[in-house]
């Protein structure tokens, strides 16, 4: 119904008559990640490396002009952005997005920002929260008991149920809070024996991983965006509990 919408939309020139009357405007394009994993997951806030690449391509032949932050917060200090300028941003700087976002970036010419959580970059664990949503979601065995993992719970939470996932994250998110960065992992990893699952071959393709210290720099000084400006920011905030 949504795409039926729209295209109806487009075929009346409501697209044209909006590109027209926000010309003078900013579009800011936010990127989460690339899910590297097999089918689907993130609730789109991953995409496939495909579905980017092919994105990127529209605004270069649209006539949407990529500028960088700076540029753009410069422009709209004096009112001279050009016509339908367009920053690209992405968030928190996951090894994903070193391995497929930058060069597609680095192909096309355009320039973009990345923001980074510092802490998971530091540590090089993979995000707690992330890799949870993931279990929760695919493993094996249904049904936890919650004290087997040392936790407190009187029956068993069902993960069929969105009730169910829902009160699982809750009580193991709020139990890493108590803990540093290796008692999440170990909680982690004592979730995933205990429902049956096995995520060591993604953990080994650093699908949960932010980049290393290392590459965030190699991103940051041009390695991968030779041609194109990639500003790369620590960001203040962090992805863990402690």
């Amino acid at each position: 119904m949504k795409i039926a919408l729209l295209a109806l939309c487009k075929a009346l020139g409501l697209f044209a008559l909006s590109r027209a009357l926000t010309a003078k405007g900013l579009r800011i394009l936010c990127y989460h990640g690339i899910w590297m994993g097999a089918d689907h997951f993130g609730d789109y806030l991953f995409m496939s490396a495909a579905k980017f690449r092919h994105r990127m391509q529209w605004p270069a032949r649209s006539g949407y002009p990529a500028i960088g932050l700076g540029e753009a917060v410069a422009g709209l200090r004096t009112g001279q952005l050009p016509p339908n300028a367009t920053v690209i941003t992405i968030d928190d700087g996951w090894y994903g997005t070193y391995a497929h976002v930058l060069p597609v970036l680095r192909d096309l010419k355009l320039p973009s920002t990345l923001y980074v959580s510092t802490y998971y970059v530091e540590k090089q664990l993979p995000v707690f929260d992330v890799a949870l949503q993931y279990i929760v979601a695919h493993a094996p065995r249904r049904q936890v008991d919650l004290a087997a993992l040392g936790l407190d719970g009187a029956a068993p939470i069902d993960l069929d149920s969105e009730a169910g996932k829902s009160k699982m994250m809750s009580v193991m998110l709020d139990r890493a809070a108590q803990l540093n960065g290796a008692g999440c992992f170990d909680l982690l990893q004592r979730f995933t024996r205990l429902l049956g699952m096995d995520i060591s071959a993604l953990l080994a393709a650093r699908v949960f991983h932010l980049m290393t210290a290392d590459e965030v720099r190699q991103a940051a000084a041009g390695v991968w965006t030779s041609n194109c400006i990639l500003t790369a920011i620590a960001s203040i905030w962090t992805m863990s509990p402690r």
